[in-house]
């Protein structure tokens, strides 16, 4: 760093070593002995030096001390001084300025714009400035210009080359240097016209300014092989003395009568102006091998030292003057030798710096080490440690909690952190609450170990379910000694108001990705244990979040999951599909696309990879374009995973169907199709062997011709083709029988606008519909919306109309404009209060909003602007209580939303279950639109529902996880019927809806189910009395597994037999005679 020794010697050794700070400070120690022989053998100095002698002569290394260091602008080139001030141009960006320097602060400023291109050296003349200009081409000489302070040229001469470089004012002379040609490049001395006055060899290469200290020239060379500071005769051109800059490209000198000043490279934007006495005794320069130190651990009442090394690598002593400390942490860190401390040249000490922390915590401070090294006056040292109490401690960074205004029957969470700040593991054996309105995350369980200086985060959710200020106290319980239960205080207060149509309930902004746009939105049932589903969320960052469906105002993030390089494409990439690592709860099926090219399945709880199947399998992998998850195809009872996918650049990707085994991703079978297949499906068996069956919609390899295909569920083989009009098929859905066979049939839609109605068994067309030149997307199924009794299919599209078309025949029921293209839609129950599935839909490009529409006839119950592209929509269950299905969106720049679906649907209520480990008799007491699968999804634990049929004296049983959703088994629940839930384990759960009014059953001689709906209870004998030949009922008992059996005309009423009927009772009636019941009793 000062080595003020012969380049020519250290140059050579500094690069083998890498040319560090270090190497030149020790390589400078190191030749400082070495010219000692200097004396007794110049010969061989200056052999070493020179290789031999030549016309510059021989030089000495002399001693000098840098006084002071000054940061000045960046790119100073050329220096010089007018008896007052010192001045500096600029070589390169700006290369017209000239600064204005005060010598004794190093303070600057902007003095003027100059005629330079760039300053080539910088000289005075007693009045004006001078500097050196290149104009032209290279075969144009250079000029010597004069300038005034205000940057006005005066006057200029030629120089004798064009790439010149250096000036220095000598008397009414100048002294100027070439830098090209550079072997060797010549110092010239001129007169006042240009013309030559003498001439040499310069001692280095790269000339760059010059200047003249008592009848000698001085020169910096930049880049210079060697020593690039020199002091030159100037009437031989013999070099006398040579020094080494504290950088490597000095690019100006001047002397100012008692100083010579040179500029060098910086650091942070800024170059270094350096002030030197030429007879001063040598220069101290600091050396710490080791800036940063980690204590580690350290238990507070004990302490550690860190002996730091320091060496003085200068030609003087170096003093250490103080150490001072700041930051965290900082006043538990000391020096524990007294200061000033002086090194002799080459020499080195040992500074103990010691931490005895007081109190536990970080410490991540610095020591700040002082010294009268000139150029590094001060060296910062990085101290990082952390101190513990003794045993096991337990600490809150936020030891309340405070909820604020939050919605009633919300459920917003606190992420509650404890600390081990001891020493010892720290075992928490439980948190309870003080009001179970303050909710401990289902996902902890005790004892929870922690290690030391480690933390854990626990979710604590609040459940306000009146409009009024609630508090508690949370208790944690653990083996801190003198804190075994530590209390948190936790508040917050229920809202109870009315949500519009539209209203924000929630949002979330997915950020720090480049692309942060969601691509698929699903809800999920119930995580977080508050009975009401929850969110998935992919979007283009490449992960798949699970946000709190109940959530208010800010959503909280359950967990998150990364594909690495591979993002959820679409809507059709995400599937939720049964519990498959056994833990309770409903998983996640994914495909990537990008660089991820994968099937993947995600725990719903954890958001845990389960398992990948990759499909680099085949060259470099395709895009996996739909996941469904609907059928068993193995009969393990688990639903298996059916993937479309594409192919790679080289033609070698997979462009295959698969099927994958549900609990681990290996492959059942494999179709490959030849092309890309861009959708697939799970269907009902239409080959009648009594496997689920497989619909796939592939592309030709061109990429010009689409085609649905028809695959066999037992091994993939193809059993039907049919060819569309389109380039491909993106949207496939299976509907009702519409060809009278049993069977039910298929759906598909391509990318010019057709619809096709298909006969499963055969692929035989049946109708087709065109919504006009359009690329559809994907099909939503809605309930009969045209009360003919079929599913009707509302399509997502590139056009500008919202459609809803006839699942049997394929007409457009109704066709509703909007302000651009139709790209997301969802269904959604009735929120019109006409008791008919209505539709959400999502525009995206330029015009982007979001639409609630009635599904009877497309009229707009409402709309919102949503300002930015809409790229995911889905609809969720209610939230609020005002019995609305929700609409969750999400937009291009990353925003989600959950927007009310208002209050126009009829008014709900809360209905309380119990429901019991095995089997309960219900009935669901409000207007809904369910079947099987639906109730399932909203009792926890469910594992089958059956329903007693009268008319044939049999069973229909739905069987969460075998039965698909959707098949003729997923029956339809109806008001006033009792239904069979069988559950793994007691659960509680509250239902909303709207109450049944009224209900009509029709009763068959024998055993019938019937459901009381009325809110006012009864009892067996005036039931009994108000059904028509009514002979016998039974109630069960689920909670003992038993019957209670009221007999008409033997059993006594207001007997125990005698039983109560209470709403969403589920019963038994025998009748001896056919007959309809509408609730009376």
């Amino acid at each position: 760093m000062h080595v003020n020794m012969q380049k020519n010697i250290c140059e050579f050794p500094i690069r083998i070593f890498g040319g560090s700070k270090m190497d030149k400070k020790i390589l400078g120690i190191v030749i400082c002995m070495l010219l000692l022989a200097t004396a007794v053998f110049p010969a061989m100095a200056e052999e070493d030096e020179r290789g031999g002698d030549t016309a510059a002569g021989s030089t000495l290394t002399r001693a000098w001390t840098i006084v002071a260091t000054y940061p000045i602008p960046e790119g100073a080139s050329g220096l010089a001084w007018d008896g007052t001030y010192l001045y500096c141009g600029i070589y390169g960006a700006n290369g017209d300025e000239i600064y204005r320097i005060d010598p004794s602060t190093g303070s600057y400023t902007l003095l003027c714009h100059g005629p330079q291109d760039d300053a080539y050296g910088l000289t005075y003349d007693g009045t004006y400035l001078w500097t050196t200009h290149h104009p032209g081409s290279q075969s144009e000489p250079a000029k010597a210009l004069q300038i005034d302070m205000g940057g006005n040229l005066i006057s200029q001469f030629d120089l004798p080359d064009h790439f010149m470089s250096g000036i220095a004012y000598d008397g009414g002379d100048f002294w100027v240097a070439t830098y090209y040609p550079d072997n060797p490049a010549t110092i010239y001395k001129v007169n006042a016209t240009g013309t030559i006055i003498t001439q040499f060899d310069a001692p280095d290469n790269q000339p760059w300014d010059l200047c003249m200290e008592n009848g000698y020239l001085w020169m910096v060379d930049k880049w210079g092989d060697r020593d690039n500071i020199y002091k030159i005769d100037p009437a031989t051109g013999n070099s006398l003395e040579s020094y080494s800059s504290e950088g490597s490209d000095p690019t100006g000198i001047v002397y100012d009568g008692e100083f010579l000043w040179y500029c060098d490279e910086g650091q942070g934007g800024y170059d270094y102006l350096y002030k030197v006495n030429l007879s001063g005794p040598g220069t101290p320069a600091i050396e710490i091998p080791d800036t940063s130190h980690d204590y580690g651990v350290v238990t507070v009442g004990n302490s550690e030292t860190w002996y730091v090394t320091v060496q003085n690598v200068g030609t003087a002593d170096l003093i250490i003057n103080n150490i001072t400390f700041t930051g965290t942490g900082s006043g538990d860190v000391y020096c524990s030798i007294s200061l000033p401390v002086t090194i002799g040249p080459g020499n080195s000490t040992l500074l103990p710096i010691v931490y005895e922390p007081t109190a536990a915590g970080p410490l991540s401070a610095t020591a700040t080490v002082a010294s009268n090294d000139p150029v590094d006056p001060t060296v910062e040292l990085t101290l990082t440690g952390n101190a513990t109490n003794p045993g096991p401690d337990i600490t809150l960074p936020e030891n309340s909690h405070d909820y604020g205004n939050v919605r009633m029957y919300a459920y917003p969470h606190w992420l509650m952190e404890i600390q081990n700040t001891g020493d010892a593991t720290l075992t928490v054996s439980n948190i309870t609450s003080s009001d179970s309105h303050f909710i401990i995350g289902n996902s902890v369980t005790f004892p929870l170990n922690i290690p030391v200086l480690s933390s854990v985060q626990i979710d604590v959710w609040f459940w306000p379910d009146d409009d009024i200020l609630y508090s508690a106290t949370l208790s944690i319980e653990s083996n801190d000694p003198d804190e075994s239960v530590y209390n948190v205080s936790v508040t917050g207060t229920g809202v109870d108001a009315d949500y519009p149509i539209g209203t924000t309930l929630w949002d979330y902004q997915v950020t720090g990705g480049y692309d942060n746009s969601p691509k698929a939105i699903s809800a999920i049932p119930d995580i977080n244990g508050d009975n009401v589903p929850d969110v998935i969320v992919c979007s283009e960052d490449n992960y798949i979040r699970c946000l709190n469906g109940n959530s208010d105002v800010n959503a909280d993030v359950l967990w998150e999951h990364e594909i690495y390089a591979g993002a959820v494409y679409s809507q059709n990439d995400l599937a939720i599909t049964d519990d498959i690592d056994g833990d309770g709860y409903h998983d996640v099926v994914v495909g990537s696309c990008w660089g991820g090219r994968l099937i993947r399945t995600i725990s719903g709880k954890t958001g845990q990879e389960i398992w990948t199947h990759d499909t680099h399998e085949y060259g470099e992998g395709g895009w996996v374009y739909q996941v469904d998850c609907s059928y068993d195809y193995n009969g393990d009872g688990i639903l298996d995973v059916l993937a479309a996918t594409g192919d790679d650049q080289y033609n070698t990707g997979p462009k295959r169907v698969y099927c994958l085994n549900g609990l681990d991703g290996t492959s059942i079978w494999e179709t490959p199709i030849g092309g890309v297949v861009y959708s697939v499906i799970g269907v009902e068996d239409f080959t009648g062997d009594g496997q689920p069956d497989v619909v796939a919609g592939p592309s030709n390899e061109l990429e010009t011709i689409g085609y649905v295909y028809g695959l066999n569920g037992s091994n993939g083989n193809t059993v039907w083709s049919f060819t569309v009009a389109g380039s491909s098929v993106w949207a496939l859905m299976q509907v009702d029988d519409i060809t009278g066979d049993g069977v039910p049939d298929v759906v598909a839609g391509d990318f010019s606008g057709w619809i096709y109605g298909i006969d499963a068994t055969n692929g035989a067309e049946e109708w087709n519909e065109t919504i006009g030149p359009s690329m559809i997307l994907r099909f939503e199924k809605l309930n009969d919306v045209n009360d003919d009794g079929y599913p009707d299919i509302l399509v997502a599209h590139s056009g500008t109309s919202a459609k809803v078309v006839d699942g049997y025949r394929g007409d457009t029921i109704w066709s509703h404009g909007l302000v651009d293209k139709s790209w997301c839609v969802a269904r959604s129950s009735d929120i019109s209060g006409d008791g008919i599935d209505d539709v959400f839909v999502g525009t995206l490009y330029s015009n982007n909003y979001c639409y609630f529409l009635n599904g009877t006839d497309g009229s707009e119950l409402y709309s919102v602007d949503f300002g930015t592209p809409v790229d995911a929509l889905a609809s969720i269950p209610d939230i609020v209580g005002d019995g609305s299905m929700e609409m969750v969106v999400g937009g291009r720049n990353g925003y989600v939303a959950c927007l009310s679906g208002g209050l126009d649907a009829l008014t709900t209520q809360s209905f309380d279950f119990s429901f019991y480990s095995g089997w309960n008799l219900l009935t669901i007491p409000f207007e809904n639109n369910y079947t099987a699968s639906d109730v399932a999804a909203l009792v926890p634990g469910c594992e089958m529902l059956a329903w007693w049929n009268a008319a044939t004296s049999s069973y229909t049983t739905f069987i969460v996880g075998v039965t698909p959703p959707g098949s003729p088994w997923d029956f339809a629940i109806a008001g006033g019927v009792g239904y069979y839930v069988k559950v793994a384990g007691d659960v509680n759960v509250t239902l909303h809806g709207i109450p049944l009014t009224s209900a009509s059953v029709t009763l068959y001689p024998g055993w019938n189910t019937i459901g009381w709906w009325k809110e006012t209870p009864t009892n067996a004998s005036s039931l009994s009395s108000h059904i028509s030949t009514c002979t016998m009922l039974a109630m069960y008992d689920a909670e003992t597994g038993t019957y209670t059996t009221f007999i008409v005309g033997i059993t006594p009423p207001g007997s125990p037999y005698d039983f109560t009927v209470e709403q969403g009772m589920g019963l038994f009636a025998k009748v001896t005679s056919g007959s309809i019941w509408n609730g009376e009793g």
